[in-house]
């Protein structure tokens, strides 16, 4: 399987990277309404990878950054990936749960009438550490731990015989079989 994570804002990006980092896992930034061709770039990657994809997006709880998530999964889906799309963050429990602080809906968002009395909240608006948990935790639900230990062992072993290797050559008082007669 493969996991991506997708974030409405470009500010938020630094704050989600290290954890994405850590794990190896893609992060786009969508902007809000992410563009067609970067919807289909990213459906042609998928399709290349060829396994079934988990797509974890964070974005803002109004009319725009809910139908923005939406209009990613299906413009992904539209081009052939094998998805499972998850909107992760804003949700209205996490509203209700974290006291999120609320503002009114844009009356100039033209999604904004069928959006009703509900209220508008920041992705900003989730502290920072409930923002990398979120991330993380969508993350960690895809990985086998017994095979990530096993891989973090292998690459250990790598990093010390590069190590070793690198003494070896850059030792400067190293005789290489060499005679005085040399």
């Amino acid at each position: 399987m493969y996991v991506e994570i997708w974030v409405e804002k470009d500010a938020l990006a630094g704050v989600i990277a290290p954890v994405t980092q850590e794990y190896n896992v893609p992060l786009y930034v969508a902007r809000g309404y992410a563009s067609k061709t970067v919807i289909y770039d990213a459906a042609q990657d998928i399709k290349r990878i060829g396994k079934p994809a988990f797509i974890y997006h964070f974005g803002d709880f109004d009319p725009s950054g809910v139908d923005a998530s939406y209009q990613i999964r299906d413009g992904l889906m539209k081009h052939g990936a094998d998805i499972t799309f998850e909107r992760v963050a804003v949700t209205p429990a996490q509203i209700e749960d974290l006291n999120l602080p609320t503002r009114k809906t844009k009356p100039q968002d033209p999604r904004s009438k069928k959006w009703g009395d509900h209220p508008s909240v920041e992705l900003d608006a989730l502290p920072v550490p409930v923002l990398r948990t979120l991330v993380e935790r969508s993350i960690k639900k895809h990985i086998d731990f017994v095979e990530w230990e096993r891989m973090l062992q292998v690459e250990a072993a790598e990093r010390n015989t590069l190590a070793s290797i690198t003494n070896l050559v850059l030792a400067p008082n190293l005789d290489l079989g060499r005679t005085q007669n040399d």
